[in-house]
C-alpha cells in the first residue's frame, strides 16, 4: 500500500541508494506525490513505467511526477507497446515487448511484455552512469537520457517514446 511503498521510499534515501526502479503504475496519490518529490530533491533518480492503460489511459504514477523518468515500451521492430500508456511525462522508450525473464511459477524463464519490463534497462543504464560519475540527481539523469538517446518517433519529444530509444553509453 501506500505507507509501504513510502517507507520503503526512505529506507532507500537512509541506506544511501542513487537509483530505484518503480515497474508499478497507478492512480495519483498525494502521499506517494510527496515523498517522490522529497526524495528527487534530495538526489534519488527514480525510474517507472509508464503504465499499460493504452494511449488514452491517461497519466499514471509514480511515472507522471515530475523529476521521475517515466519509461514507455517498444517491440523489436521499435513500434509502440499497444498498451502504452502516452502523454507529455513520457520520457524514454526501451525494449519492453517478448522481454525474456524468469518465470517464478515455473522455476524457468519466461516471454514479458508492458513497461515493467522496459523500465529496468532505463535503471541500469542510469545506475551505471552514476556508478562512472556521469549523473548524480534526476535532472543530469533526464538530461543524459535525451542526449543519448534515439529519436524514433516524430521529430524530437513526444508524448509515446518520449526523446526516443535508449542508448547505452555507460554499459560498455
Amino acid at each position: 500500500d501506500a505507507m509501504d511503498l513510502i517507507a520503503a521510499i526512505d529506507w532507500m534515501l537512509e541506506s544511501g541508494v542513487k537509483v530505484v526502479n518503480m515497474s508499478l503504475s497507478g492512480p495519483r496519490n498525494d502521499l506517494i506525490g510527496d515523498a517522490i518529490a522529497s526524495a528527487t530533491r534530495q538526489g534519488l533518480i527514480i525510474v517507472a513505467a509508464a503504465g499499460n492503460s493504452g494511449p488514452n489511459g491517461g497519466p499514471r504514477y509514480p511515472a507522471a511526477y515530475d523529476n521521475v523518468i517515466a519509461t514507455a515500451a517498444v517491440d523489436a521492430r521499435l513500434r509502440p507497446y499497444r498498451n502504452n500508456s502516452s502523454g507529455a511525462y513520457i520520457d524514454i522508450a526501451a525494449p519492453g515487448v517478448n522481454v525474456w525473464g524468469a518465470d517464478v511459477r515455473t522455476g524457468g524463464g519466461a516471454l514479458w511484455t508492458g513497461t515493467s519490463f522496459a523500465a529496468p534497462y532505463v535503471t541500469v543504464e542510469i545506475a551505471a552512469a552514476v556508478e562512472r560519475g556521469l549523473v548524480s540527481n534526476p535532472a543530469e539523469a533526464d538530461a543524459y537520457l535525451r542526449a543519448n538517446a534515439l529519436d524514433i518517433g516524430p521529430r524530437g519529444v513526444d508524448g509515446v517514446f518520449g526523446a526516443g530509444l535508449l542508448q547505452s553509453r555507460s554499459c560498455l
